[in-house]
């Protein structure tokens, strides 16, 4: 088995409307060895349900934070890790 090079790591609030085109994007890419991180705010439209489905096309984790603020804490995260490798 082909091990993950990177995450592509999504913050979702109500995306319905523009996360699909991002996924099908992602799914299309031939460099396949990268995993989608859907973190969800508590949508309260159809993101998470249509993200699911694209769960056949690409390595994809969907993960609900227990409060809107863990997204910030997420990127604070991301940002640490990617002045640490640059």
């Amino acid at each position: 088995m082909i091990s993950t090079f990177f995450s592509v790591i999504i913050p979702t609030l109500n995306e319905e409307h523009f996360l699909p085109k991002l996924l099908a994007d992602l799914s299309l890419q031939t460099f396949k060895r990268f995993e989608v991180i859907v973190i969800d705010a508590n949508s309260s439209d159809k993101t998470v349900s249509l993200a699911r489905e694209y769960a056949k096309y690409l390595k994809l984790k969907i993960r609900y934070p227990k409060m809107r603020n863990m997204i910030r804490f997420y990127f604070l995260i991301l940002m640490i890790c990617l002045l640490m490798v640059f």
